[in-house]
C-alpha cells in the first residue's frame, strides 16, 4: 500500500488521505490535516477543483480572498476553484480538519508532493 500520510515541516502539518480520487471514481478526494501553530501555506488557488474545509477538533483560520474566517468544530467553508485562499492556525493547540477536493485530485502522493512544491517551493 502506498504511503497515505505526508508530513510537511515547512508549515507544521501532516496530511492523511482518507479517500483518494481513484477510490471515489474521481468524485472527490478527502484529506485529514493536523496543523500545529502555523502561518500555513501562502495565499494560493487551484484551477481544477474546489476545496471544502471542515473542522473536526480545535480552531481553524481560513482566508478566502480578503475575508478571514474563524471556524470551530463542525463549521465549514467551501472555496471555489480559482479563488485565492489559505489556512492557518494562530493558537498553540493543534487543529484537525478535513479538506474535500471536488472533483477528486490526482493520486494522493502525487497531489501532496505537487502541492508542497507549488505552494511552498519545498519537496521531500
Amino acid at each position: 500500500m502506498e504511503k497515505r500520510t505526508f508530513a510537511n515541516p515547512a508549515i507544521n502539518d501532516a496530511a492523511t488521505f482518507i479517500k483518494t480520487s481513484s477510490e471515489t471514481n474521481g468524485e472527490y478526494t478527502l484529506i485529514e490535516i493536523e496543523l500545529g501553530k502555523s502561518d500555513g501555506p501562502p495565499l494560493h488557488y487551484h484551477n481544477a477543483f474546489s476545496e471544502r474545509f471542515e473542522v473536526k477538533e480545535g480552531i481553524l483560520y481560513v482566508q478566502v480572498g480578503k475575508e478571514k474566517k474563524v471556524l470551530t468544530i463542525g463549521e465549514s467553508v467551501i472555496v471555489p476553484a480559482k479563488k485565492p485562499h489559505r489556512f492557518y492556525n494562530e493558537t498553540n493547540d493543534k487543529v484537525k480538519f478535513h479538506i474535500t477536493l471536488k472533483p477528486g485530485a490526482y493520486r494522493h502522493g502525487k497531489f501532496y508532493k505537487d502541492l508542497l512544491w507549488t505552494c511552498f517551493r519545498w519537496s521531500n
